[in-house]
Formats: structure tokens, C-alpha cells, sequence
């Protein structure tokens, strides 16, 4: 007769303000979102696997589409903030771009012996990628 499916119970949460939407989006979307794309591409470019390269060249272009969607939402919803909430919003994005590097490259740490096959930054490479990335955004 097949299977029943699980009953799912789902937690509704609190519609969040559009300056802690700014916020997430200002960190998570423009730079967390956005320098995935270029990780996923640098491992396009480096992977030994055909088969996965091709793969992360999808995810690449995934993660730029949504690195564009959070400057697009960036754009519209910044302006709808106070001058003090765009000047959080603005120094959040800043630090998350000041971490990126260290913060990459501790994530990628424990994969180090895999990482080549894998085409996985080192963790130097991944400081130039993230250093590169923020000058690119700070010439925008």
C-alpha cells in the first residue's frame, strides 16, 4: 500500500523587520552567498574529476546567481532604512568581508587532504581569493 510519510511538524516563526532582512542579507547574501560562487569556480577550474568539475561549475553559476539576488535585494532594501541602520548594515558587510579570509580558510582546514583532487583552495589560496573578492566589491 506504500509508504506513510512522517508528519512534519513545522515552527512558524516571527516575520523579521526590513533591517534585520538588510542585515542577514548585507552578510549571508552579498558576501557569504557571493564569494561562494567564486570558491565553487576556483574548484571548477582546479578539480582532477571532469565529472565533478562540470558540477561545480553549475553550483558556480548557482552561487553567483544568488551573490547577484542579494545585491539586487541589497539595493532595494537599503534605501528604506534609516541613515543609522544603513550605516550597521554597511559596517556588518564590512567585517563579514574583513573575516572572509581567516573564516575560509579555518572552514576548509579539516579537508586539507583532499583538497587538491577536489580542487579545494589551500588555505593561502583561499586568503588570496577572499582578499581578491573584497578588492573586487570595494571597486564596484
Amino acid at each position: 500500500a506504500g509508504v506513510v510519510p512522517a508528519t512534519v511538524e513545522v515552527t512558524p516563526t516571527r516575520l523579521r523587520d526590513v533591517f534585520a532582512l538588510a542585515l542577514d542579507n548585507a552578510v549571508e547574501g552579498c558576501v557569504h552567498e557571493a564569494f561562494a560562487a567564486v570558491l565553487c569556480r576556483f574548484q571548477a577550474v582546479t578539480c582532477r574529476d571532469l565529472a565533478l568539475a562540470a558540477d561545480l561549475d553549475v553550483i558556480a553559476e548557482d552561487e553567483a546567481r544568488h551573490g547577484e539576488l542579494a545585491w539586487a535585494i541589497a539595493r532595494w532594501l537599503e534605501p528604506q532604512l534609516t541613515a543609522a541602520q544603513r550605516a550597521v548594515v554597511e559596517r556588518a558587510r564590512a567585517v563579514a568581508l574583513a573575516a572572509l579570509a581567516e573564516r575560509t580558510a579555518r572552514q576548509l582546514a579539516p579537508f586539507a587532504m583532499a583538497a587538491a583532487p577536489l580542487g579545494m583552495p589551500s588555505g593561502a589560496q583561499a586568503r588570496v581569493l577572499a582578499h581578491g573578492f573584497a578588492a573586487a566589491l570595494a571597486a564596484a
